[in-house]
């Protein structure tokens, strides 16, 4: 199905791939893009060894979620074990690229189980991972249950769980990181929860952003202004984190997402130009 390695020297072994998997940090998440363009993104993931399954965590809107509802076919490539040698061409690394079909799981106990593994690889110790997530996501089931229409109290619960990834070093950077996550959280809570307005209604499912202004329809022109408000406030607090921070790796790729992408997101979103549609037609990723 798949071609061979053409230099078969250079092939690791079976177990060298999957300990290069197990212990890389992140890796290279292929799929299949806009009028027929690859789209490759750096990204976090789990190798679970038993299943013989990678697992991605992300949001299930823009770019990527739209290219796997329309194509499942990906490829994910992890690289690293670099080495330096005494000859002309170097450094040497070894590399791994795994083909397969990938799709979106919803919520539900396994799901769960498999965000805690997912974090632990990310996560300083596991009581913090276990309890933080444990206690977001029952915070957003009793707001839920409730039908809270308190918009900062439903945010707050994804902002907990995306600056709980911050390692724990006890310095400024650690303080500057958090703040920078948290608001990160509540900016992706609440631009999906104004994407799926008109889903939300129709299905009468939980949305404080519906309930907070009462609204009767999905037209959002009369409460436009202040969700450009609170989405533009948080904009503000990860932009005077970035330039806080002063990144030494990717800096120019991360400024762009965060000066350009977030922010043009946030406007289509807003103005109804962001369509998903599955990938096909017209939408907004970058």
């Amino acid at each position: 199905m798949f071609r061979d390695i053409r230099k078969k020297k250079n092939q690791i072994s079976a177990e060298a791939a999957e300990q290069l998997l197990r212990e890389a940090r992140r890796g290279i998440l292929a799929v299949n893009g806009r009028e027929g363009y690859p789209y490759a993104i750096p990204i976090n993931y789990y190798y679970d060894r038993e299943a013989q399954k990678i697992y991605f965590h992300g949001a299930r809107a823009g770019h990527k979620a739209e290219a796997i509802r329309a194509c499942d076919k990906v490829c994910f490539t992890v690289y690293g074990s670099e080495t330096i040698r005494e000859e002309a061409w170097a450094p040497y690394l070894r590399s791994v690229v795994v083909f397969g079909r990938c799709r979106l799981l919803e919520q539900s106990p396994e799901t769960m189980a498999l965000l805690k593994r997912f974090a632990m690889k990310y996560y300083p110790e596991e009581r913090l991972a276990d309890e933080e997530i444990r206690q977001a996501l029952e915070d957003l089931r009793c707001l839920e249950a409730e039908r809270c229409p308190s918009m900062d109290r439903a945010a707050d619960t994804s902002s907990r769980m995306t600056a709980a990834v911050v390692p724990r070093t006890g310095d400024t950077r650690e303080r500057i990181l958090h703040q920078m996550f948290y608001q990160i959280g509540r900016w992706i809570y609440l631009v999906d929860a104004v994407q799926d307005i008109q889903k939300d209604m129709e299905e009468n499912s939980y949305n404080p952003v519906v309930l907070r202004y009462e609204l009767q329809t999905p037209d959002i022109s009369a409460v436009r202004e202040p969700l450009e408000r609170t989405l533009e406030r948080s904009l503000a607090d990860i932009c005077m984190a970035f330039d806080l921070l002063s990144p030494r790796r990717d800096a120019d790729l991360i400024r762009n997402i965060i000066f350009l992408g977030m922010p043009t997101v946030t406007r289509q979103v807003l103005n109804g130009t962001y369509q998903t549609n599955e990938g096909r037609g017209k939408h907004g990723s970058l």
